[in-house]
């Protein structure tokens, strides 16, 4: 009772508190974006294996054969995305950033007091992506992170929970602490238009959802294969 009583309190203001402390976390939803593309070249390279191992028996010069090698090459790399994206952003996601108490800031297992605290600082970096070599330029991504200034240096804590849950944060720091100053840097490119979960997920569950998400992205492909067979058997040839 007393579990679900606090599960209650802590849907309600939708801070993730608990215990009179404001917990915040990563989660793989603040990347769906990023997962579901993953998942979606997972899907095509599945296809793509399908391919080539469809045309291994009319590989007969050497054309063909760098082709087929090609093809195995990129549906690797594509599995792997599909795999490995949803299980790297999520495996850990229960795991709790910062802890603000009214004793004061906790990251990892290190406690910074308030009266050692001087400033919140919420940022972002413009982090290049692909390939260093594309003529066309690299896309870019904003890398989120607080870092907080202490008596004794600064602790930078990095993850996408403060593109949403950055205001959260900063009125959870003016609540236990006015005197710290809190810093914005590009405040406009945080917003809080996502809920989040009101407690961190357990890790069972973490991990379940993850390893269904890089299941689904094998059986998505297997359907897209099956479909592809029955519709359209030549697209999936080399002849």
């Amino acid at each position: 009772m007393g579990a679900e009583r606090h599960g209650e309190r802590a849907a309600a203001d939708g801070t993730g508190a608990h215990g009179g402390a404001a917990e915040f976390w990563d989660d793989w939803l603040h990347s769906r974006g990023s997962v579901a593309a993953a998942v979606l070249v997972g899907a095509l390279g599945t296809v793509v294996l399908f391919a080539a191992v469809r045309s291994a028996g009319s590989v007969d010069d050497w054309f063909g054969l760098l082709l087929f090698g090609a093809l195995y090459i990129l549906a690797g790399a594509m599995l792997t995305v599909g795999v490995l994206v949803p299980l790297m952003l999520g495996w850990d996601a229960d795991r709790v950033l910062v802890r603000c108490t009214p004793e004061g800031l906790a990251v990892g297992d290190d406690t910074h007091p308030w009266g050692t605290v001087r400033t919140v600082a919420l940022g972002y970096e413009a982090v290049e992506a692909g390939l260093e070599g594309n003529a066309e330029g690299r896309p870019t991504f904003r890398a989120y992170h607080v870092v907080i200034g202490t008596d004794s240096g600064t602790v930078r804590v990095p993850g996408q929970v403060w593109r949403t849950r950055g205001e959260e944060l900063a009125a959870a720091v003016r609540r236990y602490a006015p005197e710290v100053r809190v810093e914005w840097r590009g405040r406009s490119a945080f917003r809080s238009r996502r809920r989040p979960r009101p407690a961190p997920p357990s890790r069972a569950r973490v991990r379940t959802e993850t390893a269904a998400l890089a299941a689904g992205s094998l059986l998505l492909g297997a359907a897209l294969c099956a479909a592809v067979l029955r519709w359209a058997p030549a697209a999936v040839t080399l002849a």
